[in-house]
């Protein structure tokens, strides 16, 4: 049964992300071209500051698959946990980011009791009270999205865009670079070989 507030005393929902903070840093060239795989925040911290001109993420979204890892993003035990998860990364990955840099987060909502949890507007607003700018919060519409079960409330076929920013910084942005310089993103859900029905498509990080 739902909890009676504020007769009683509601759940912490504070969010703390860990600071970022660099490691033994590496020279950047041992980076170019390379792929590094391990504990995010563990190689972040081997990444000199201020090293970076963008970065694009598209983290596990939360209570949606497991992949089996001890510490995993995406299986906390609650939306503010998770956000506190996300947080912490992307610290770290606005700390190698030079001022003038950008980074692209590909997010996703989540259901719970059949009502929306708003992770991406909880994510946008915890992302300015660390200090940084959102300066585009846009959706990618999937026109082949996975099959949605639900009969109570219309199929979902869109994610979350965020762009990131330092806040007051001169960020570089290309927009004549750019197929389509509108703010909606549209791109079919990519295919694979293996046990994955939500392919990332290649075409999306390289318009962002």
């Amino acid at each position: 049964a739902k909890e009676s507030y504020p007769h009683v005393h509601p759940p912490d929902r504070s969010i703390h992300p860990e600071p970022a903070g660099p490691g033994e840093t590496k020279p950047i060239s041992e980076f170019t071209n390379e792929i590094h795989h391990g504990d995010a925040c563990e190689v972040l911290k081997t990444i000199p500051t201020a090293s970076l001109h963008a970065w694009i993420s598209s983290p596990p979204y939360y209570s949606i698959r497991d992949y089996d890892v001890d510490g995993q993003i995406g299986q906390e035990k609650s939306v503010e946990k998770y956000i506190e998860s996300l947080l912490t990364v992307i610290n770290q990955l606005m700390r190698v980011t030079r001022e003038d840099g950008l980074g692209a987060l590909v997010v996703d909502d989540a259901y719970q009791g059949g009502a929306v949890e708003g992770i991406p507007h909880k994510l946008h607003e915890e992302i300015t009270n660390q200090g940084y700018e959102i300066v585009h919060h846009a959706p990618w519409t999937k026109p082949n999205g996975k099959p949605d079960a639900a009969t109570n409330r219309y199929s979902h076929r869109h994610e979350h865009i965020l762009i990131i920013a330092h806040d007051g910084g001169d960020h570089y942005f290309h927009k004549q670079a750019s197929t389509d310089p509108t703010d909606v993103f549209e791109y079919a859900v990519g295919t694979t070989d293996t046990d994955h029905d939500a392919v990332y498509p290649i075409e999306l990080p390289k318009e962002l």
